[in-house]
């Protein structure tokens, strides 16, 4: 009876320490898993910050620095995209009308250039462009009937403009309207009639190569 009591107590332990390893070694491939992740996501933070820097310094700085240097032309980067901010000037919009003027058209044309080159590096993930109304509000029969269309129609007209310029992009496009519920100043209309379009970045393919 005593030898098989050893015996089992000896199971038990081996057991119980088979257990304890196996606990172990989930515990640091999951830690393990963990830093891959975050140390993937930070390389993808670095590269996708390069690529913004890359364009702005390499591609729309090069093509628009009249516009930026007479603040025309302003942007803001963020995380994962640069946003350009248009005043409503540099695109030479009528009041309450959303038809290109020619000066308007050839801004939207060098665009769709930077954008062209800008596309070989292969950085470039999605292309938002957005219209903003002022604040003062308009209601009548003929389109655009409201700052709900104005805002859209503008925005929609200069994706057509890009896509008339270089169809390779139309894929990247979108069109969005905000009317005035994102104004930039509470009380300064002109920085609210405004078109802005947001540059998405990607660090897919950089990733990917360095993995192989």
């Amino acid at each position: 009876m005593k030898i098989q009591l050893i015996k089992n107590d000896s199971f038990n332990f081996w057991a119980i320490l088979v257990d304890m390893i196996a606990s172990i070694m989930v515990v640091f491939l999951l830690i393990n898993f963990v830093d891959n992740v975050l140390n993937t996501r930070n390389l993808e933070a670095l590269i996708i910050e390069k690529n913004r820097l890359v364009f702005y310094e390499k591609y729309l700085k090069a093509e628009f620095s009249d516009e930026i240097k007479s603040g025309q032309l302003n942007t803001i980067s963020d995380e994962t995209y640069l946003r350009i901010i248009l005043d409503e000037n540099i695109l030479s919009f009528e009041t309450q009308d959303y038809e290109l003027k020619p000066a308007g058209e050839k801004i939207i044309e060098r665009f769709a250039v930077v954008f062209t080159d800008a596309l070989k590096e292969s950085t470039i993930d999605e292309i938002q462009v957005e219209g903003h109304a002022d604040r003062h509000k308009f209601n009548v029969s003929t389109f655009p009937k409201n700052n709900w269309e104005l805002s859209s129609a503008r925005a929609t007209k200069i994706v057509n403009k890009l896509i008339e310029s270089n169809k390779t992009i139309e894929p990247l496009l979108s069109a969005n309207g905000y009317s005035s519920h994102r104004p930039r100043s509470e009380n300064i209309d002109h920085l609210n009639r405004r078109i802005e379009i947001k540059i998405y970045f990607h660090a897919e393919n950089q990733i990917n190569s360095l993995i192989r």
